[in-house]
């Protein structure tokens, strides 16, 4: 029993630095992306009133 308590455990620790690792590589590929993210939303013919709104509603 005790063997499967220090196994559950270091699972559980290892989840830690991975849960940081992906949020890390998302973070990166979010900031490093071209241009504005309500403009690549919305893609297409979309009027600057619209895009002002989606800013502002993720900015929430």
């Amino acid at each position: 029993m005790n063997q499967l308590l220090n196994y559950a455990l270091k699972r559980i620790l290892l989840i830690i630095p991975t849960l940081l690792g992906v949020v890390l590589i998302i973070f990166l590929i979010m900031s490093l992306t071209p241009g504005d993210p309500a403009s690549i939303i919305l893609s297409g013919n979309v009027t600057q009133e619209q895009i002002d709104a989606l800013e502002a509603e993720l900015e929430n």
